[in-house]
């Protein structure tokens, strides 16, 4: 983990802590194959630096840590990728810029559930339903 001096959105002198790709990886379980390629999709991009070419090194906030940890936890729930993005992207839209790292996300059965300000919806919409069969389990997505 870096810390870097700098300015926050302010205009106020802040430190920021950076974690490099092997950081995430031991922190996340994510490959750093699976980082890049998210990267490189504009998924989940680190938000300190772009990789730019070959020796640059990707850095990313604890807020993109988060958002990793938990697009990788539903992953290992079965949720497809595909599914993840499209939830992210509509989430956007809302006006959450981070959704991944500012709500909860629950998967029960076939159903992806998040929460937000203490209520826990689930998705009204086909993009959230996981179209793959699962078995019947109920997990809560959060840092461990």
């Amino acid at each position: 983990m870096f810390y870097h001096s700098g300015v926050d959105e302010s205009g106020e002198a802040a430190e920021i802590q950076a974690f490099t790709a092997e950081r995430v990886r031991a922190l996340t379980s994510l490959s750093l194959r699976q980082l890049q390629y998210w990267d490189e999709r504009s998924f989940i991009r680190p938000s300190l630096t772009a990789r730019q070419g070959r020796g640059r090194k990707r850095l990313y906030s604890f807020r993109d840590l988060v958002s990793l940890k938990v697009a990788g936890q539903l992953r290992t729930l079965g949720i497809s990728l595909q599914q993840i993005r499209k939830v992210d992207a509509h989430l956007r839209q809302l006006d959450y810029r981070n959704p991944l790292s500012e709500l909860r996300f629950f998967v029960s059965g076939m159903q992806l559930y998040f929460e937000e300000s203490g209520t826990v919806r689930a998705g009204r919409s086909s993009i959230w339903r996981n179209r793959a069969p699962m078995r019947a389990r109920s997990s809560r997505c959060t840092l461990t």
